[in-house]
């Protein structure tokens, strides 16, 4: 609840999993992996390269807020979470996740 009463900006860590909402410059900024398409973990590993190879912080802002609009699920969120293909989708996803955490780890920028 510190966001909802501060009245100055502070800095935040990053929590690994979470996806925050992040107002940057488009031009310069980080791209996104091009192998996370869909759904599963490219926002996450975005924030990852952001903070990691453009050495972005995270903060709350005190006087601006944005609000998200509800959409409909994509067809990817739907494949993500149906049973009959859940377990292909989710290991070629978790195999994505090793890969990348890998490339990440040893600093190669693939976006």
């Amino acid at each position: 609840e510190q966001w909802y009463y501060t009245e100055m900006p502070y800095l935040i860590e990053y929590v690994p999993g979470y996806e925050p909402y992040v107002l940057i410059e488009r031009v310069g900024a980080h791209r996104y992996d091009a192998r996370f398409r869909g759904y599963g973990l490219n926002k996450i590993f975005h924030i990852r390269a952001l903070m990691e190879f453009d050495h972005y912080t995270l903060g709350v802002s005190s006087d601006c807020f944005l609000y998200h609009v509800p959409h409909s699920e994509s067809r990817d969120r739907k494949q993500f979470f149906a049973k009959e293909v859940k377990t292909t989708f989710k290991h070629w996803l978790q195999g994505l996740n090793r890969l990348a955490t890998r490339d990440f780890v040893k600093g190669y920028d693939v976006a």
